[in-house]
């Protein structure tokens, strides 16, 4: 149902671009922007960041830059890395699930093999993701408003991501085992606020929601949970590239001979 909603609201936001990406910019909005983003993600896969034992944020960091069209709509492809820690739920501790070195889980422990309860363990993920979003200006439908400082946007995203998951003791962080490297295709949104310091910089926020796609990304079994989301938030920060600098290289290559 998730993946249903993202993939509608990404066709409708598809219409928008038709609606309004035809039309000229007013110069309020430069067209081209570049920036950095800074958040606290959170994942909930058979493991979660929302552990019985505690919730363990995480900490990651983008690079992206983007084409605004117009005041209302703009493209915005961004590369990001970070990490996220978790750990058991409770129902696996009820349980008292059991995890041996090779990724397999039990019931209780196994005689003659090397492994831990899952109560003793967290799974430590180290992400890389490439994606682009589309973001649509609410303001900027707004006659009132579509010229303001602020923006507040709704973005629909498409994202490939890339995870490595270490399998550690809790206690001592030794590694019970390591887990190859995955690809995911993830399909979620964000909303996102900014306001215009100056002509240059603006700063915002921004919370988001990812569905990943395929197997589980931490590693362990999903003999219970087969939930697979990631959700964010942070800050960012965001250059516009002036016009002027944007047409250097147009008139500079009409220049030659």
């Amino acid at each position: 149902m998730n993946r249903r909603f993202f993939i509608l609201l990404f066709c409708l936001v598809s219409g928008l671009v038709t609606a309004f990406g035809q039309s000229e910019s007013d110069g309020s909005r430069t067209h081209w922007y570049v920036g950095v983003e800074a958040g606290v993600p959170f994942a909930a896969n058979t493991f979660s960041s929302f552990g019985a034992d505690k919730t363990r944020p995480g900490v990651d960091g983008a690079i992206f830059i983007g084409y605004r069209f117009n005041n209302v709509i703009s493209l915005e492809p961004s590369a990001r890395w970070g990490m996220f820690r978790l750990s058991a739920r409770q129902c696996c501790v009820n349980a008292n699930m059991w995890l041996d070195n090779e990724g397999n889980s039990y019931y209780a422990p196994v005689r003659g093999k090397t492994g831990a309860n899952y109560s003793e363990l967290m799974s430590h993920v180290f992400m890389q993701q490439y994606g682009v979003k589309l973001n649509v200006n609410v303001l900027g439908l707004i006659p009132s408003t579509k010229d303001s400082r602020w923006t507040a946007e709704i973005s629909p995203e498409v994202t490939t991501i890339g995870t490595t998951a270490k399998i550690k003791k809790i206690k001592g962080s030794d590694v019970l085992y390591s887990d190859d490297t995955h690809w995911h295709l993830t399909v979620g949104g964000r909303l996102q606020g900014n306001y215009q310091l100056n002509k240059t910089v603006s700063l915002g926020a921004y919370t988001g929601i990812g569905f990943v796609m395929g197997r589980h990304f931490d590693g362990v079994p999903y003999d219970w949970h087969k939930t697979r989301v990631l959700w964010e938030s942070g800050l960012r920060l965001t250059f516009s590239i002036p016009e002027a600098a944007s047409r250097v290289g147009k008139l500079t290559k009409e220049a030659r001979p």
